[in-house]
This record gives structure tokens, sequence and C-alpha cells, in this order.
């Protein structure tokens, strides 16, 4: 090998690692959600604002997650991690119980590019009564059949 493809091959390693560095590392988010609880029994029973807050991982095609914070009614704060999940991010809210088991207390649905989130949280449920009901939040939304179009949107991305 000669001096110039020494020099070729030593440039184009350096550029596919600097375009994997830009690819894979990670952006910070925020954002907030004007977001409608409803059921599927009782319809809009609230409104409430949701926010995320933390690192969006680009990786391998279907390999994006998020890591970070949801807030919702401005004092409920949970962490959370999100995994892509066939055209869509998914994740669990849990606690650990007095006995060490994990609890599940939340789900979380958003689009990929995390511009709608589709939630389903216990102490939300138990806050606005909804205890014996499956209770949603849905954002951004304004009204009961936006929220349902917002988790429509989701599960079933275009």
């Amino acid at each position: 090998m000669n001096k110039k493809q020494r020099i070729a091959a030593i440039i184009v390693i350096l550029a596919v690692i600097t375009l994997m560095f830009m690819w894979l590392r990670p952006e910070p988010f925020e954002r907030e959600y004007r977001s409608v609880i409803y059921t599927n029994e009782a319809g809009q029973t609230g409104t409430t604002v949701l926010a995320l807050s933390g690192e969006t991982f680009r990786g391998l095609p279907g390999k994006s997650s998020f890591t970070g914070s949801l807030t919702a009614d401005s004092d409920l704060v949970y962490e959370l991690k999100l995994k892509e999940s066939g055209g869509y991010f998914f994740g669990h809210i849990y606690t650990f119980t007095t006995d060490n088991h994990i609890r599940t207390i939340g789900i979380v649905n958003a689009s990929l590019d995390l511009n709608k989130l589709w939630v389903m949280l216990r102490d939300v449920n138990e806050r606005y009564g909804l205890k014996d009901q499956d209770g949603y939040i849905a954002g951004p939304a304004g009204t009961l059949e936006e929220a349902q179009q917002v988790a429509r949107d989701i599960i079933s991305p275009e």
C-alpha cells in the first residue's frame, strides 16, 4: 500500500468514526403535552400536562431509546426508559414493594418522534377516582376524540 492509499484509508476510517459518533450520541429532549385523562367507560374525566425530560438515543434501526423522566399533574414524577417496539416507543413504570417485588404502576407508549404520548398511570387513576376502570392520558389533546386519535396514531402508525 503506497502513501496515498494509506492517507485515503485513514481519512475514510476517521469519517466513519465521526459519523458514528454523531449518529449514536444522545440528544437532550424536553417537551410538555397538554393532555386529556379518559376512560373507555366514562369518557373524558379531566385534563393534565405531561412532561418528558431526558435524552434520546438513536441506535441501529429498531434500537432507538429514550431515558429520562415523565411528570404528570406537575407533582407525579417517574423515572422512565422507553425502547423502540415495532413502530413506537414502549416502556413500563415500576416500583419496588416492601418485600422487594417489582410492581408495575404505569405503561407508556410514545410515537417514535416523541410528539405523542399515551400513558396509563395507577397514581392518576387513584387521584381521579378511576380505581375500577382503566384510565388513560393522551396528549397532545384537548378533547376525548383527540385523545383517542392520539392513542390510535401511536399504536397504528402509518
